[in-house]
């Protein structure tokens, strides 16, 4: 089952978790977030309004939002850029935005945050695989699994996470869990 494949990618995940080293890690390094609404309206990211006009803003990075400011507060200097589109889809974003970079921009990125639409998008695996092959330096590529692909059960979605983490993607699956509270399957003190 999806659920079954979930906890697999989770608990693979979380073996990983006595390697990961300290917030330094991140100083002076570039990060980009890639997504929609379900990344900026918790703030982890400022949202920036329409496409077009305010991609200048996109390209100056320093975002304001929650990540960026977590990180300063402790000490380690980021520069976190914002590729958040609200109702767009990853396949709308690579085809609008990301295609139309520059390569050494791109290929310029330590840590990327990606993050799907509310769509059970069918194409989300060739979507994917098309983002990743844009950032052949990354050290890390990090999947964010939001609640909405669980609540509807994504199936698209939720049974690529164990493709993704085979090719070394990075997944939180926070979404699960969002889930199961809402659900009751899970009690929170």
């Amino acid at each position: 089952s999806f659920k079954e494949k979930l906890l697999s990618v989770a608990e693979d995940n979380l073996s990983e978790l006595d390697e990961i080293k300290a917030p330094s890690m991140l100083d002076n390094k570039k990060a980009i977030f890639i997504g929609n609404s379900f990344i900026y309206w918790g703030g982890c990211v400022t949202f920036i309004k329409n496409h077009g006009e305010n991609e200048p803003i996109r390209e100056a990075g320093s975002d304001k939002g929650y990540f960026n400011e977590v990180c300063k507060a402790n000490g380690v200097d980021i520069d976190v850029y914002n590729y958040t589109y609200g109702g767009k889809n990853l396949d709308w974003i690579y085809d609008n935005s990301l295609k139309t970079k520059d390569k050494a921009f791109l290929e310029s990125f330590d840590y990327v945050f990606i993050s799907e639409a509310g769509q059970n998008d069918s194409g989300f695996m060739a979507t994917m695989d098309k983002i990743i092959a844009l950032f052949p330096n990354a050290e890390e590529i990090v999947y964010l699994a939001h609640e909405y692909s669980f609540r509807t059960n994504s199936n698209h979605i939720i049974d690529a996470l164990p493709k993704l983490a085979d090719k070394g993607v990075k997944i939180v699956a926070w979404g699960d869990l969002v889930y199961d509270i809402y659900t009751g399957e899970v009690k929170v003190p």
